[in-house]
């Protein structure tokens, strides 16, 4: 039953001009077609254009967002409490991309860009770049003059940071994963950014 009400919904946002995937997924949660966690997890899989996404959504039209982080952290939250199917897929929404084969350490060391050269997912050589100094600069901004703490280190492909370069409809966001307590940040965790790798679609 709860197929065919999705069913209904999406060929109900197909036939909709202003309809986007993000609405049509709030409006199957409404319609109690989808749980909260499918939602959470769908709308995050959709801005990384994830061919998880069911097919019924992503024939839809989606604007530049930028919720990814707040749908990463909605989604991690999720997860402590899921179980079964709804388990799996928010964990698929929150898994590292490892379809980017290429990186480039940062000049200060500090961060990994990783990154395509061919394809949909290809970012030039002066946007990984271009990247890599912006994640230099606000890192010394925010940890070196604000005096916020320096992010978690985690075990994925080295001590840097991890930044993944590629085809998603988002601005960039943060995605959240071992919580590491520390003095004043108790919910401090690991983490990892997406971004988009061109930002030819974002009005930037």
């Amino acid at each position: 039953m709860r197929t065919l009400l999705l069913f209904c919904l999406v060929l109900y946002g197909a036939a909709t001009a202003a309809e986007s995937r993000l609405q049509a997924v709030e409006e199957a949660e409404g319609a109690g077609a989808l749980t909260r966690s499918e939602s959470v997890a769908y709308r995050l899989l959709s801005l990384r254009n994830s061919p998880l996404l069911p097919a019924s959504f992503r024939g839809l039209p989606q604007p530049v967002s930028r919720l990814g982080t707040g749908l990463a952290v909605e989604a991690r939250l999720l997860l402590e409490t899921a179980h079964g199917s709804e388990r799996l897929l928010l964990q698929q929404a929150l898994d590292r991309p490892t379809h980017l084969p290429y990186y480039l350490i940062s000049p200060s060391g500090r961060f990994r860009i990783h990154y395509h050269r061919e394809g949909e997912e290809a970012a030039t050589e002066e946007f990984v770049v271009a990247a890599a100094e912006a994640c230099d600069h606000a890192y010394s901004l925010i940890v070196e003059e604000m005096g916020y703490p320096p992010p978690p280190d985690d075990p994925v492909d080295g001590p840097e940071y991890d930044v993944y370069l590629y085809n998603i409809i988002d601005y960039g966001f943060t995605t959240p994963e071992t919580t590491v307590p520390r003095p004043g940040y108790p919910l401090g965790c690991t983490s990892f950014i997406q971004m988009d790798n061109d930002f030819v679609s974002t009005y930037s």
